[in-house]
């Protein structure tokens, strides 16, 4: 592997600032409140980047992790089909809400309009899963 990029940057489908929810696991902590059960949880103001403004400096994405607590959904409907298609190669994404909920339903027909294969590893009882995708436009070499 020749390079690996960290951003510490709270990201979204618009730029500016927004309220982040500090959970007291740090891994539910997140810009949507309805995602955490931590009623003692803190709370403040944090800018955020799109997803789209970070992304574009980037010829190709070869694998792009996706663990934002809620915020999958409106991320994902704000990438444009063609970014998806030419400049993505593989997604691992953690999604919230019930499999058959209507904005897991367009998440994961999105990544499939734009060629991905799709495997999903999905829990009932927490109402969370893994969509693991590899874009089956690209050459792999």
């Amino acid at each position: 592997m020749d390079s690996v990029e960290l951003h510490n940057a709270a990201v979204s489908d618009k730029t500016g600032t927004t309220i982040f929810y500090e959970n007291s696991f740090s891994g539910k902590s997140s810009i949507h409140s309805d995602v955490n059960s931590d009623t003692s949880m803190n709370s403040y103001e944090v800018n955020i980047c799109s997803f789209n403004s970070m992304a574009e400096q980037y010829d190709v994405i070869d694998y792009l992790k996706v663990d934002c607590e809620g915020a999958e959904y409106e991320i994902f409907e704000s990438i444009p089909k063609e970014f998806l298609t030419n400049r993505i190669r593989k997604i691992a994404l953690e999604f919230h809400h019930n499999i058959n909920d209507i904005k897991v339903i367009n998440l994961i027909s999105k990544i499939k309009e734009c060629g991905f294969e799709t495997k999903l590893d999905y829990n009932d009882n927490d109402s969370t899963g893994m969509l693991y995708a590899r874009n089956s436009n690209q050459c792999w070499i």
